[in-house]
């Protein structure tokens, strides 16, 4: 399936929709060890969560206040966190399905529950209908993950084939090159996750977060599902030079590293599987890994037919994993209808417009410390 591709500043993804089911980095990413004050929301679908959270990042942005944005990998138009000033403050989205708890309540975590201005009585006349709801956008989604699961048992079939003969040596050198020319002096190697890609009702999602920060970028091309050793060994080469990194894994697999970004060289390294269009979006790439080269032709030619008939099937079970999410998607759009026509807006902006005030305070006093 082609990738469509999300200039979204510097935001990524903190979970994803893959082969194993839903993920999540959240625990990670939100580690509240890490930050002043975190705001978990709370709240039905349509209680307005993301705009909150966009209602606070438009006045970070407008003081020159640093923000990143958690996009949603259902829904990447929404938000699902912000965090504020590197490690100041951050806000989540506390629901399903990355459910979120306070961790130190009132010393780091604070709730906001809007659940407060909508009317229950609204809400709970369509008891049934939310109940109904839910069951079937919980069916529709646990048929994705058996199509995506499906495609992983292809994937994995694949990569089996391409592995034999592989050029594991040529490869490392190639790496090892790279690394002597491009990075300078070492120093202290610390790694830190996300996604940068996303599985939904759209198909595939990128967003151009490693791109949009580097001023070089480089692009791995035409692996065939070889990514995960090419990253692996350059996440170890990373390692062992003390290099600090910021690491995406595969929506698809999150086992498998599929970019890294190396914040001290401004460098990134992503899969890409439309170099045209990637230079459309992200410009010429600074370099070019060309998997072909580490792959044996006489395993892809005698494995041809199979290869063929691998990449078909999964095209359609991948395709059918994304009308899934769009039933749901559909579903949850119901399931929304429902809380909006019970919410009282007016009294939400405006509680919006006194806690942007509030974290503007809190903002400020932080400065005076």
């Amino acid at each position: 399936m082609k990738e469509i591709y999300i200039d979204g500043k510097n935001d990524f993804f903190a979970s994803a929709n893959t082969r194993y089911g839903f993920y999540s980095l959240f625990d990670e990413v939100f580690d509240r060890k890490k930050f002043e004050k975190v705001y978990i929301i709370k709240g039905g679908s349509g209680t307005g969560k993301s705009s909150l959270m966009k209602k606070v990042r438009e006045k970070c942005d407008s003081e020159g206040m640093k923000t990143q944005g958690v996009l949603c990998s259902s829904d990447p138009i929404s938000l699902d966190g912000l965090t504020v000033g590197g490690n100041i403050a951050a806000f989540i989205d506390g629901t399903s399905p990355h459910t979120t708890d306070p961790v130190y309540p009132g010393a780091v975590d604070n709730i906001i529950n809007l659940g407060e201005f909508w009317n229950e009585e609204l809400i709970r006349k369509n008891r049934n209908v939310l109940i109904t709801l839910d069951e079937k956008k919980k069916q529709s989604i646990s048929r994705a993950y058996k199509y995506l699961k499906a495609a992983g048992d292809i994937a994995d079939d694949t990569l089996n084939i391409i592995s034999q003969n592989f050029d594991f040596g040529k490869m490392k050198k190639a790496i090892l090159r790279f690394f002597d020319n491009e990075f300078g002096k070492n120093g202290v190697f610390t790694q830190k996750k996300c996604f940068t890609t996303c599985f939904n009702r759209n198909g595939y999602g990128r967003s151009l977060f490693f791109e949009n920060m580097s001023c070089r970028r480089c692009i791995v091309e035409n692996d065939r599902g070889s990514y995960s050793y090419f990253f692996e060994e350059m996440l170890s080469e990373a390692r062992k030079r003390d290099i600090p990194v910021i690491v995406s894994y595969d929506c698809f697999d999150p086992r498998k590293a599929d970019g890294l970004y190396f914040p001290d060289e401004s460098l990134c390294v992503t899969r890409c599987s439309d170099r045209d269009k990637y230079r459309c979006v992200a410009g010429e790439p600074y370099r070019i890994f060309n998997m072909e080269r580490f792959i044996s032709c006489d395993t892809l030619r005698r494995n041809k037919e199979k290869l063929r008939f691998g990449n078909k099937c999964s095209d359609e079970l991948m395709h059918a994993s994304s009308e899934s999410f769009d039933e749901a998607f559909s579903i949850h759009s119901e399931t929304e209808s429902i809380y909006i026509s019970a919410m009282d807006f007016f009294e939400k902006e405006r509680f919006t417009a006194e806690l942007v005030k509030e974290f503007e305070t809190f903002l400020e006093s932080r400065k005076n410390d």
